[in-house]
């Protein structure tokens, strides 16, 4: 549980820097790069929701259910963000 934890606040942390370096130097590949550790941000807390409500409460988003495939397109879209700002960049 502390691993979903710690990638949650990095995560978190990568996006706020991203934001606020965005606002500071107009330079969008700074942005795509928040937004992608958004999504993983968000992954990372269904994971943790997961692993404190236990079994029941949200196991069909965050375990091995039919609805795993959210977390994994959320993740998808992240990684895609982050290369497009790692092309992109100037």
């Amino acid at each position: 549980m502390w691993l979903y934890v710690v990638n949650l606040v990095m995560a978190a942390g990568v996006f706020i820097f991203g934001l606020v370096s965005w606002q500071r130097t107009d330079a969008h590949a700074y942005l795509y790069i928040g937004i992608g550790f958004l999504c993983f941000a968000i992954s990372h807390a269904f994971k943790l929701a997961n692993a404190i409500v236990g079994g029941d409460g949200i196991a069909w988003l965050a375990s091995g259910q039919p609805f795993d495939w959210v977390l994994i397109v959320v993740r998808i879209i992240g990684y895609l963000l982050c290369l497009y700002a790692v092309i992109s960049a100037k």
